[in-house]
């Protein structure tokens, strides 16, 4: 065969090969093109556009529609099946469109050449499961034909955002199905994300979540929370309370809240400190949470000191914890605190008590710092020597009065030496005190204190108001008389007293060292007034106007 025959033969083989691929199919419509396959029940199958490859002049691409019926002039088809490699080598299509609920049955080489993970499948919504459970359909990614509105929730304490390839995404926007949205929360000053639930799926901060229905976005948000953790020191107990509700070590307690401390010591050890971290807390006290922290409390031995008591002779010491008596070389605890009591025998007095060198009074305490020794000291009471003490005690001008301390003594009573004993006289009716006498001294008629250091006899002398009447006018003279209020007295001696007197015999006015005396304050009436000198005494009745 010449090269002309050869020629001719290709161009034969090529036109051939037209024919047949324009033979394929029956018409195309939306880009894709169809076979009739029942011309009575008008059913069409989707082929190639031609029947070898390649199988495309230009091969469909982009987003593809394959309905579930095409119009063709004034006919309608029903679009039965989908014919081997009708979307042969179709690498540029992006997504197809489906609208039958039931997967049409292919062969794989309907696809030749195509990746299927890269093309999106949207069939109606209720058929989703049977596309990715179908032979050759479940390699797309298949998404239902319906979109899906998001709600989310505004964060308390925080802010909540939702978004779709870099997008955000408000609350109620509708979004197709599988639409893979990115979830962030973040929350206020001193709060914390604790979890972020698309529904009823939890999902990471930061996290995606692919929409397959309506759903509600929500974020939890907390005050930011540390944890709490202690332990019951060695020899004593460590409570922490919220309030007045016990925590437990290793809660979880948020910032800003307020914790008591408290801690107590077994017997014979005591609280040294307590500690939050590194800052002390007092017991009983609190301190605020602001990171996470252990509590410790630090609990020590107290030490013993040795008691010793000395008893006196002559008396007892005791020394009490409480109601307890403590024996001399007993060991007591570091700041206990003692009593000291001491009792003299009879004859004896007490004159201290002393622990270490420290004096203490009688039933006083003192507090444990040290070993100590408690003293009593105890002397003798030297005897009492007394006085006897005696006066007239009845008299016809009136009476003497003893008194020791606020107690009278009586005519022939004995008092200790050094007993102080106030003696005043009281006069009868008609009747003036002469004289007063201690021991034979003149003492003060108006009032005299003795110091006892012998027998004291007491003489007091009175006169009656008779005996002054009859008094012989001497060289002293009173005026005016009658006197309004200075009375003058004149005589040539120095004047010792005036005094003056009612009728009844009670001194009403005295005056000492003076020529005057001045008595204004005195009733209107008669008076008797004595004048003593160093010689005498003279009496003189007055009248006060």
């Amino acid at each position: 065969m010449n090269k002309l025959n050869k020629i001719v033969l290709a161009l034969f083989v090529g036109l051939l090969a037209s024919v047949t691929a324009v033979a394929q199919s029956d018409f195309n419509a939306g880009g894709l093109f169809y076979k009739i396959t029942d011309a009575v029940n008008y059913k069409v199958s989707v082929v190639p556009e031609n029947a070898v490859s390649p199988y495309y002049t230009t091969a469909p691409s982009g987003n593809i529609v394959i309905p579930a019926t095409v119009i063709n002039g004034t006919d309608t088809y029903m679009v039965e099946t989908i014919a081997d490699h009708a979307f042969d080598g179709c690498t540029g299509i992006t997504s197809i469109k489906l609208s039958t609920a039931t997967p049409y049955v292919i062969n794989a080489n309907v696809f030749e050449g195509v990746t299927l993970s890269g093309i999106k499948l949207i069939v109606p919504q209720a058929a989703k499961a049977a596309y990715k459970a179908a032979a050759v359909w479940s390699g797309f990614k298949v998404v239902g034909d319906a979109q899906h509105v998001i709600t989310i929730t505004p964060a308390v304490n925080g802010t909540l955002t939702v978004s779709n390839a870099g997008v955000d995404v408000p609350t109620g926007t509708p979004v197709d199905d599988e639409t893979v949205i990115t979830i962030n929360a973040t929350a206020d000053t001193d709060y914390q994300v604790d979890s972020i639930k698309a529904g009823d799926q939890v999902v990471a901060n930061g996290g995606t979540f692919t929409v397959t229905d309506a759903v509600t976005i929500t974020a939890f948000v907390s005050k930011v929370k540390y944890a709490i953790t202690f332990a019951n020191p060695a020899n004593g107990t460590l409570e922490v309370k919220n309030g007045i509700v016990p925590i437990t070590s290793g809660d979880q307690i948020e910032k800003g809240t307020v914790l008591t401390v408290s801690a107590t010591a077994d017997p014979g050890y005591r609280l040294d400190s307590i500690k939050a971290g590194d800052v002390k807390v007092t017991n009983g006290g609190t301190f605020t949470v602001t990171n996470a922290v252990t509590i410790k409390a630090f609990v020590s031995q107290i030490p013993s000191f040795v008691i010793t008591i000395n008893q006196p002779a002559n008396g007892t010491l005791e020394v009490k914890e409480g109601s307890n008596v403590i024996a001399t070389g007993s060991l007591v605890l570091e700041g206990t605190v003692l009593t000291v009591s001491a009792t003299a025998n009879t004859g004896y007095k007490l004159d201290s008590i002393k622990v270490g060198n420290a004096k203490v009074v009688n039933g006083g305490t003192f507090t444990v710092t040290e070993a100590v020794t408690v003293t009593a000291f105890i002397s003798q009471i030297p005897p009492v020597t007394k006085f006897k003490v005696s006066y007239n005690p009845s008299m016809q001008g009136g009476q003497i009065r003893v008194i020791n301390g606020i107690k009278r003594v009586a005519n022939g009573d004995s008092v200790a030496q050094g007993t102080v004993l106030n003696i005043s006289v009281t006069t009868n009716p008609g009747y003036t005190v002469k004289s007063l006498k201690v021991n034979g001294a003149s003492v003060s008629t108006s009032g005299y204190s003795h110091t006892v250091n012998a027998d004291v006899l007491i003489e007091a002398e009175f006169s009656s108001m008779t005996d002054i009447e009859n008094v012989s006018a001497t060289a002293t003279k009173v005026y005016p008389n009658p006197v309004v209020d200075r009375l003058n007295v004149e005589t040539e001696e120095d004047v010792l007293y005036i005094r003056v007197y009612n009728m009844y015999g009670v001194e009403v006015a005295r005056i000492a060292n003076a020529n005057v005396i001045y008595l204004a304050s005195l009733a209107a009436g008669n008076y008797l007034v004595r004048v003593q000198t160093a010689t005498g005494v003279s009496t003189h009745r007055i009248v006060k106007k």
